[in-house]
């Protein structure tokens, strides 16, 4: 199937953490995706595009939104962008989190770095309808320190809803008190629902085949683990 591409504007754009930004891009047209699904994104002067989850909720109609960390390529054009630059956006790709498999059940999101964006965009679609998930609803995130965690206001007013917990692997001289370490490793600590429980996972490829491992032994069937890559 041939790659459908849209041109979007920059519409915002806003530090999260030392090395990320929050950007919003606006759609000519309605971009209809599913929660967890990722987009590839081009600009001149990259022979390659970069591939980027989407952050928003699906039912969100004011724009894509993305969190994209510095670097080379197509990543640094956006790091770097300011509003009203011009990207063109393939249409949405990748299975996401199907909604089917979240709804009426207990939810864990657990990832790391960039990878808050596509659990950015299935929490905000929980938190719009809560009552339709089942009781618990876990967001475990993992970043080198305090300073890296990305959307810190919003995460904040989740902690109303959500269960959250943050776990940095190098907090250094901060006044870090929480968990120290990497997220698969803090797992075990958690009180995790067993049954009825679905897992959305996304990070680093290591990270998450540790994630993996370690849900299977601590209950959380394979079958219930969800990647969006």
């Amino acid at each position: 199937m041939t790659t459908q591409w849209q041109s979007m504007p920059v519409a915002s754009v806003q530090q999260e953490g030392l090395n990320m930004r929050h950007l919003t891009l606006s759609p000519g047209q309605p971009v209809p995706f599913i929660h967890g699904q990722y987009v590839q994104v081009r600009c001149k002067g990259f022979e390659k595009p970069g591939y980027f989850a989407i952050a928003s909720p699906p039912h969100q109609e004011s724009g894509l939104e993305f969190l994209v960390k510095d670097g080379n390529g197509v990543a640094g054009a956006l790091y770097n962008a300011s509003v009203g630059d011009v990207f063109e956006v393939s249409t949405p790709m990748g299975p996401g989190f199907p909604p089917g498999h979240l709804e009426g059940r207990n939810v864990l999101l657990i990832g790391v770095g960039s990878g808050m964006a596509p659990l950015r965009s299935v929490l905000l679609s929980i938190l719009a309808n809560r009552a339709a998930y089942g009781e618990r609803v876990i967001l475990i995130y993992g970043a080198r320190s305090l300073f890296h965690v990305p959307f810190r206001p919003e995460i904040a007013r989740w902690r109303a809803q959500a269960e959250v917990y943050k776990a940095m692997s190098q907090p250094g001289d901060s006044d870090w008190t929480g968990y120290t370490g990497y997220v698969q490793h803090i797992l075990e600590d958690i009180d995790l629902p067993k049954e009825n429980t679905t897992a959305c996972v996304c990070g680093m490829p290591p990270m998450v085949e540790a994630v993996r491992s370690r849900l299977k032994v601590l209950g959380i069937a394979e079958d219930d683990v969800y990647l969006n890559f």
